[in-house]
């Protein structure tokens, strides 16, 4: 994940937000959407609320499903 927000494979992820962050993780997870998608989506809503959270909004992190 780190390389990805460093480096980002793509142009339009370069910026330094906390949209681009989630983008770094949901890219590096990507082989994980295609192995076991409930574990990707469980992950990724989990990741949203934390970023969420981050960005000041009030919802409470959704918990990663047990898969």
């Amino acid at each position: 994940v780190i390389k990805e927000w460093r480096e980002p494979r793509y142009q339009d992820f370069e910026a330094r937000t906390l949209w681009n962050l989630f983008n770094a993780f949901t890219t590096v997870l990507g082989t994980q959407a295609e192995a076991n998608p409930q574990r990707y989506a469980g992950t990724t809503m989990a990741l949203q609320g934390l970023i969420g959270q981050a960005a000041g909004l009030e919802r409470e992190p959704v918990a990663a499903l047990a898969v």
